[in-house]
């Protein structure tokens, strides 16, 4: 399914312009090299238990979120939310989020 996403991918030309970005904006000493979704050599290797193992230690209900955008009801919302999420166990401990500098932070400043 993601290979298939990723052939589909280069078949366009705006989304190939996208990924090919990354070889010439990028450093390729970092991470960022790399698009997100991997490189389809790479993603044929998995195997069924390694998606699975992937699935079960990065995915769960409370680590997901909701965007309401629009003229909506609070109440309807709030309501439809929790009707299609109650049922669902936390599987996932949230990790506490650390604190982000702001943009004129340096960690070089000797201030």
């Amino acid at each position: 399914m993601v290979g298939e996403e990723l052939r589909n991918g280069t078949n366009n030309w705006y989304q190939k312009m996208n990924s090919d970005r990354y070889s010439f904006f990028i450093s390729q000493r970092t991470s960022y090299e790399v698009d997100v979704i991997g490189f389809l050599d790479e993603i044929t290797k998995f195997t069924a238990p390694q998606c699975m193992n992937f699935y079960n230690s990065y995915y769960s209900p409370n680590n997901a979120f909701i965007v309401v955008v629009g003229n909506v009801k609070t109440a309807e919302v709030f309501a439809l939310a929790e009707n299609t999420l109650e049922g669902l166990q936390k599987q996932l401990n949230i990790k506490k989020k650390e604190s982000i500098p702001t943009l004129d932070t340096s960690k070089n400043s000797n201030e």
